[in-house]
């Protein structure tokens, strides 16, 4: 179930083959509705912002997958909330955990696997000593041996019980949540 009108789709389809002209990329029919399936689960003006967001910043040659999306789009909808709050109360925005903005999600490196040294693309992205649970498979052998490049990914953060920014942010969605996405999430919330 869709919670976009068919404008705000069109929209989204717009701005997204935009985006991908502009970095020299293509998107599919069945590419754009890979995005549309993720992405339509968040609001259409967090996804907005979230692609206004990335177009502006993004150095690579292909879009970003859905998962970037969500992950970008959880680093802004952390800064919109910490917005609104700081102007509603009047005062400045006291943040809890710096290493995930009060987002809950940590943003990580994964180092990818590979016989010969690569060069550290993100060196700002944390790289915890837990792996990023990409399972080996037979396709990531090649005459060198078994490969995959360097990319990126999230974690939870383990401040979401104690953080209220994030408590906060988490109780804002429940209340904007249709009934179809409580029921996807099922206890989750």
């Amino acid at each position: 179930m869709t919670n976009w009108t068919i404008e705000q789709r069109d929209a989204f389809t717009i701005q997204l083959a935009s985006f991908a002209e502009t970095i020299g990329d293509t998107v599919s029919e069945i590419r754009l509705n890979g995005y549309l399936m993720v992405l339509e689960s968040q609001p259409f003006d967090l996804v907005q912002d979230t692609t206004r967001a990335l177009m502006g910043e993004w150095p690579h040659k292909n879009l970003p997958t859905p998962g970037q999306f969500i992950s970008r789009a959880a680093t802004i909808a952390a800064q919109q909330i910490r917005d609104k709050t700081a102007s509603g109360i009047g005062g400045t925005f006291e943040l809890h955990c710096e290493k995930c903005n009060d987002s809950g999600w940590r943003d990580c490196w994964c180092e990818g696997y590979s016989n010969a040294a690569q060069p550290d693309p993100k060196p700002h992205l944390e790289r915890p000593t837990r792996q990023c649970d990409r399972k080996f498979h037979l396709s990531h052998v090649t005459a060198r041996g078994a490969v995959w490049s360097g990319h990126e990914y999230v974690i939870e953060c383990p401040c979401r019980e104690g953080n209220p920014n994030y408590q906060r942010m988490r109780d804002i969605e429940r209340t904007m949540a249709t009934p179809a996405t409580r029921q996807a999430r099922g206890s989750r919330g």
